[in-house]
């Protein structure tokens, strides 16, 4: 009888593990990145971009907590949005991006030339589920992923023409100088083959380091929820 009720429990607990597994449950993921920390008088501005690199929408951000740190790591102050209609209204979809400024009145001034912050939100999630696989954001649109990005030791790396057609940009090779310029209007960014690409199979690829790297005002945010990915990216 134990050997009976020990094996009703493993496959109970298989069943439990490939549920979790297989069928993922709903959840957003809210990524935070820093895009500067400045003064304006006694603001504290802190300007920032927010991703959902989770499965599943996000709305209703009702709790947003922020602690700020100087150079020395030493506690600045510590900010609640706790119930703003602005950021309630705030929908995101799996990959969107939304640029975000929070605003703290009557700060103590400090060094931040570098600085440190620590984030809490509360929020809901929504009731559908994104799927399976690897999913391409760009400023909240899809990227064609005809070719699926990969993962190395190095990095999470994304195909170079996809970034491009996602930005609505246009793409310039220079073989004799080893070069692939992205161009949109009056900006552009060059890339080194070899040094900020990788080439697999015929296709040059750039790592989401390299695209914080190299781009401008951006953002980079991965998230894995079961067997789903996300990337989501902003570029300015």
């Amino acid at each position: 009888m134990k050997k009976l009720v020990a094996s009703i429990l493993s496959v109970v607990l298989f069943v439990m593990l490939a549920s979790s597994v297989f069928a993922a449950q709903p959840v957003g993921n809210l990524s935070v990145t820093s895009l500067s920390l400045t003064y304006k008088g006694k603001q504290l501005v802190y300007d920032t971009v927010l991703s959902n690199v989770g499965n599943a929408a996000i709305s209703d951000i009702h709790t947003f907590h922020v602690q700020f740190f100087d150079k020395n790591k030493q506690l600045i102050t510590t900010a609640a949005f706790d119930n703003d209609p602005q950021l309630q209204s705030v929908v995101l979809q799996p990959g969107d991006v939304k640029r975000w400024t929070f605003v703290v009145e009557d700060a103590p001034e400090a060094d931040i030339s570098y600085y440190y912050v620590k984030t809490h939100a509360e929020f809901i999630n929504g009731s559908k589920t994104l799927g399976s696989g690897t999913f391409v954001m760009v400023n909240g649109k899809s990227a064609s992923v005809k070719v699926k990005p990969y993962t190395d030791q190095t990095g999470t790396y994304i195909s170079v023409r996809e970034l491009a057609n996602a930005l609505g940009a246009k793409i310039t090779i220079n073989g004799k100088a080893k070069t692939i310029t992205i161009s949109k209007g009056k900006a552009s960014v060059t890339l080194k083959q070899g040094v900020d690409t990788k080439e697999r199979k015929g296709s040059a690829y750039i790592s989401l380091h390299t695209i914080h790297k190299v781009f401008g005002t951006n953002s980079v945010a991965v998230g894995k929820t079961g067997s789903t990915q996300v990337i989501a990216i902003y570029i300015q």
